[in-house]
């Protein structure tokens, strides 16, 4: 429910935002479950002209794995913090082209989190409904529920809408006609690919904590775990159903 393009990559570990790089170290396997790990030390990671504080992990099916309309759902345990910004998300293939670009391309978030641990929001963006004028919704975990334990996150993908759900309970729906009617054009009829990724800080994190120092949306009480080690996102699955 923040904006920019590759916006999940906008924060800390994803945005081109001095202080991080993404690198394969964060990412690997462990008793079945993919991590997602985040990592910081000061200015030791050079890359591309740039020094960095922070990396992070993400995946993506890009050129792998693009597909159009189906179910897709994972499930996942977040880490819990101000500034941690998992998400579960698919982009339009098309959204290199220069022609098209984002937010043309279309981007489904399946699931965002910024921290809390009672809530997560899902949202689409196209042209005319991106960044902060997004149409999304945030959903909070029915009893005691929290965002650090197993949950599976889905979108079910048609030509006519699209409808998210944390643990088989609806919590968005957006139809193509009422999208049409009063926000833009419909840009969900061609391939998305699949992201996994934890970023840290950014704009969507500091839009609620409004956290400015020591890093944007990254309190130094956040930077401190990190750098103890231990802050990722687990995921036991991701599966795309499509009806033969």
């Amino acid at each position: 429910m923040a904006g920019g393009p590759h916006r999940h990559g906008d924060g800390l570990g994803q945005r081109r935002v001095p202080g991080v790089r993404r690198l394969p170290d964060n990412i690997r396997q462990e008793n079945g479950s993919l991590i997602l790990s985040a990592k910081h030390c000061k200015g030791c990671t050079k890359a591309g002209g740039g020094t960095y504080d922070f990396t992070s992990g993400r995946i993506d099916t890009n050129t792998r794995f693009d597909f159009t309309y189906g179910r897709v759902s994972a499930r996942m345990k977040l880490p819990v913090g101000d500034g941690f910004w998992p998400a579960f998300w698919l982009l339009g293939s098309n959204v290199d082209d220069p022609t098209v670009s984002w937010p043309a391309s279309g981007e489904t978030d399946i699931m965002e989190n910024i921290g809390y641990g009672d809530w997560t929001s899902t949202a689409v963006h196209g042209p005319g409904y991106s960044a902060d004028g997004n149409i999304g919704a945030r959903q909070t975990y029915p009893n005691g529920g929290r965002a650090d334990q197993w949950h599976t996150y889905a979108v079910e993908w048609t030509p006519t809408g699209m409808k998210f759900s944390v643990d088989d309970r609806l919590v968005q729906e957006t139809t193509r006609n009422k999208l049409e009617s009063t926000r833009g054009t419909w840009v969900f009829d061609h391939n998305q690919y699949v992201i996994l990724n934890l970023a840290l800080g950014g704009a969507y994190p500091a839009g609620w904590n409004k956290v400015t120092t020591p890093y944007w949306g990254l309190p130094q009480s956040s930077v401190d775990r990190i750098a103890a080690g231990g802050v990722r996102a687990e995921v036991d699955w991701v599966r795309v159903e499509q009806k033969g």
